[in-house]
């Protein structure tokens, strides 16, 4: 099963982060080009007490690098970018996939 987390920020970033360690295939977009490029060059960096950990994921802020790839979008965007993160989801959303608007 592919996921995809609409909006990789501080709330989107730990849900992909905890689908990638339960095992499952996760792509991530967002609108933000610097957080991309971040991402992209450093890996994905979670601090949290005494844990330490990067993850190298996939992440793009291009929909169309990853359309029609995913069964279940995991949309968390911010109020006033709902209508193109809804614009995202519906890209990059297998035919038969569910979108879950966190």
């Amino acid at each position: 099963m592919k996921f995809c987390v609409v909006g990789a920020g501080a709330m989107g970033g730990v849900y992909g982060l905890r689908l990638i360690e339960a095992g499952y295939d996760l792509n991530l977009l967002d609108v933000n080009s610097d957080r991309v490029n971040e991402i992209k060059e450093n890996g994905f960096r979670l601090s949290a007490l005494r844990i330490q950990k990067v993850y190298k994921i996939n992440i793009s802020n291009n929909e169309n690098d990853f359309k029609n790839s995913s069964d279940i979008v995991l949309f968390h965007a911010h109020s006033t970018g709902t209508k193109s993160a809804a614009r995202s989801a519906a890209t990059v959303l297998k035919p038969d996939g569910y979108a879950i608007i966190l």
